[in-house]
């Protein structure tokens, strides 16, 4: 087996100042739990294999992330069950291309990277599962200016899922920013694409695995500004349904004067849904697309 296994150590490859990864294999791909990919700002991550976990994190700020699981060759594989196509994200693991915060104004001689800007996230699978406690986050950075009074916040980035989607039980987000201004950058667009799609009403007491159901507050949570939801063979929307998308951006509040370069932006930051009276752009509007689209079926 150890033959057959390419073994790359997430830390040497930082240390050398590696920023692209581009990884195809015929068989499957394992981030392991404990390990960070971080190709630093502006990087991307590149993973095709019959199969892929992961079960570490991806860290690339304002940068892309595209996973895809794929039919390949596999010759003498020692347990081909297992290359089934299936991307999973395990419990705990965090894929993020959100932006960065760079403060100036509390290191002023020191230089910070500045990732304004969310990136992608693209993920393709046969089978796709977002274990609870799984996160993907495209969210906006910020920076705050020298003077200490100015700062300005980046665009949410795009997330697309696209397969069989039988748990989709971690957390997407994609916020904007409120900056000093009161202008609001939109947050980012979430796309689904999988063979069925079922909204609003009762959660199914048993869940039909074919079918992705999504709550009516689905909408509303995340930071998107945009919604794209295609059920290939059929998508339902339940009889008194009430769909209607909400975009919450990011408010920095006071904690953010002593927030050094670096930091998380949920931790000295709410989410709300503006209200036309406080930001004076307009505040980001939310798209929705619903879409059933089939070979067999038409649309």
């Amino acid at each position: 087996d150890l033959k057959r296994t390419l073994v790359l150590d997430a830390s040497s490859l930082k240390a050398a100042g590696v920023t692209r990864l581009n990884v195809y294999t015929n068989d499957g791909i394992v981030v392991e739990s404990g390990q960070t990919l971080d190709m630093g700002p502006g990087g991307s991550v590149n993973l095709t294999g019959a199969s892929l976990d992961v079960l570490g994190d991806i860290h690339v700020p304002g940068g892309s992330v595209k996973l895809k699981s794929t039919a390949t060759v596999v010759v003498g594989a020692a347990d081909p069950a297992a290359l089934d196509q299936h991307i999973t994200v395990g419990p705990d693991s965090r894929i993020a291309t959100a932006g960065l915060w760079t403060n100036d104004a509390l290191a002023r001689n020191t230089v910070a990277p500045i990732a304004l800007d969310g990136g992608s996230i693209s993920i393709a699978a046969g089978v796709l599962r977002m274990e609870a406690g799984s996160l993907l986050d495209a969210s906006a950075g910020g920076w705050l200016k020298s003077d200490g009074k100015t700062w300005v916040g980046g665009k949410g980035g795009d997330i697309a899922l696209t397969g069989s989607l039988p748990l989709l039980a971690g957390e997407m987000r994609s916020y904007g920013m409120l900056d000093s201004s009161l202008k609001a950058s939109r947050g980012g667009k979430l796309t689904l694409s999988t063979p069925e799609v079922g909204i609003g009403g009762t959660a199914p007491a048993s869940p039909d695995p074919a079918e992705l159901w999504l709550s009516e507050g689905f909408f509303q949570q995340g930071g998107f500004s945009s919604y794209a939801i295609t059920g290939v063979n059929g998508l339902t929307v339940s009889d008194g349904a009430v769909v209607a998308p909400r975009t919450q951006t990011r408010v920095l509040d006071s904690r953010r004067l002593n927030a050094a370069s670096g930091a998380s932006i949920g931790d000295f930051s709410q989410t709300t849904q503006l209200l036309w009276s406080v930001a004076k752009a307009e505040r980001p509007v939310t798209h929705l697309s619903l879409a059933a689209t089939s070979d067999d079926f038409g649309n």
